[in-house]
């Protein structure tokens, strides 16, 4: 959208900083550099009930950065033509200094407990029945530094890192978090510079993996004329071209526009409600003639399903939906991966569930669960996968999001972070020196 406002005129004019010729630059990766990922900022903050060391996990991730293709991370975004039509790319400072960090590192310091804080008492807690909580936009003032960075305009005119590091200390507690471009990465790639993170926290340099794909996309080869294990996109027939997808962009700018104020919630949802949800799902699916014999449903299936007829209910039940889930490719994708290498870059993809208005009213949660789940396996194979990328590779740099179902549909996204296990992965023991309470 900046981008759009800039060429309208409801921004300024602005220039890139002047090119320092002996930065190292690193290419950004098609995957990463779509039009969707450069509109997105991300943050992840952590809650640690231990007053931490900041200075110390400061170090530690500015150390992390000046190893290796690690480098990568520390550098700032340039476009390597003008706007709208170039390429993004990475230059790294030839040595991180004060005046050119690998990281932006702020802290903000407050002499009370966390509980005793007028903000920060308000952070969500978990319950023991469902509840609706304050959701991630109220608590802007901890995710980063008033003046951070928060459009890929603001970090393409200036010499911001992609990365920034705020931490907000209390007498019992710290919050820890990182800001960055959805460009960089997403939640299994953050996941992995947090493990390598607390490594170098804990002084265990050695054992930090390497940072492979740096230079080198490990999805190149995928679009390939030659390559004999092709497979055809099977959305490819619903796919909007035309009026078509020119009518789903009018529909969701006008719902945008009557629908300007969103209220940023979070649900806490505990182990006792997505219990009772899956014993609705599977006897939803028993009662369609499954028998005992069910078939597999994750919490993510489960838990995108209620909330997509949630959100159908919601907006009246008339109007049909198309639903995205984010797939890591990973685990599904036979490529050249090199053992025990990290790889931090957008490794998602997607699967796509497109579901009619009728069939929407007389959908159960069990039975839309079960379809999320068989378009899931259909559109992970690894030969469809494959599909997927010669088919984003087709729509050219930087690239376009292909749009398939019905025009009037309503949009329904899920990212399931649950996989990235930030609970288990997360270790800031080293840097401890006051216990809370």
């Amino acid at each position: 959208m900046d981008t759009l406002r800039y060429y309208l005129g409801y921004l300024p004019a602005r220039t890139q900083p002047t090119k320092v010729e002996i930065d190292e630059i690193y290419p950004l990766h098609f995957n990463d550099d779509t039009k969707t990922l450069r509109e997105l900022t991300l943050s992840w903050t952590a809650r640690i009930d231990d007053v931490l060391d900041a200075d110390h996990l400061h170090r530690s991730l500015a150390r992390l950065l000046e190893m290796g293709d690690w480098r990568k991370l520390g550098g700032r975004l340039r476009l390597r033509a003008s706007l709208p039509d170039g390429m993004l790319e990475i230059h790294v400072p030839n040595e991180f200094t004060p005046e050119r960090p690998a990281v932006r590192y702020t802290r903000e310091v407050f002499d009370v407990s966390i509980n005793e804080h007028p903000l920060a008492r308000r952070l969500p807690k978990s319950t023991r029945t469902a509840s609706i909580q304050p959701g991630p936009f109220n608590f802007r003032p901890f995710s980063a530094r008033e003046d951070a960075p928060s459009t890929l305009q603001d970090l393409l005119f200036s010499d911001e890192p992609q990365m920034s590091l705020h931490i907000t200390s209390f007498t019992d507690a710290t919050l820890v978090a990182i800001l960055w471009p959805h460009t960089m990465t997403g939640a299994l790639g953050l996941k992995d510079l947090v493990v390598a993170w607390c490594k170098v926290l804990a002084g265990l340099e050695s054992e930090v993996p390497c940072l492979a794909g740096a230079s080198r996309d490990v999805l190149e080869g995928f679009d390939t004329d030659n390559d004999d294990t092709q497979e055809p996109l099977l959305l490819e027939p619903k796919g909007l071209k035309g009026f078509k997808l020119l009518g789903f962009g009018l529909r969701f700018m006008w719902d945008i526009f009557w629908n300007p104020k969103v209220e940023s919630c979070m649900l806490c949802l505990p182990c006792t409600f997505i219990e009772k949800l899956r014993q609705r799902a599977s006897a939803d699916l028993k009662t369609a003639g499954y028998g005992s014999d069910l078939p597999f449903l994750s919490d993510g299936d489960i838990l995108t399903a209620w909330m997509a007829l949630f959100i159908v209910c919601a907006q009246g039940g008339h109007r049909p939906a198309t639903i995205l889930s984010a797939v890591g490719v990973r685990d599904r994708l036979r490529a050249q991966w090199v053992p025990g290498a990290t790889y931090v870059q957008n490794l998602a993809l997607r699967s796509v569930t497109l579901i009619s208005a009728v069939d929407l009213v007389q959908a159960s949660l069990g039975k839309l669960a079960h379809t999320i789940r068989q378009d899931l396996v259909r559109q992970g194979t690894d030969l469809h996968l494959r599909a997927m990328i010669r088919r984003l590779r087709a729509g050219g740099r930087p690239g376009e999001t292909p749009v398939y179902g019905d025009p009037g549909a309503l949009l329904v996204v899920s990212t399931n972070w649950a996989k990235a296990k930030f609970f288990d992965n997360t270790d800031f023991e080293p840097a401890v020196i006051k216990s809370g309470v």
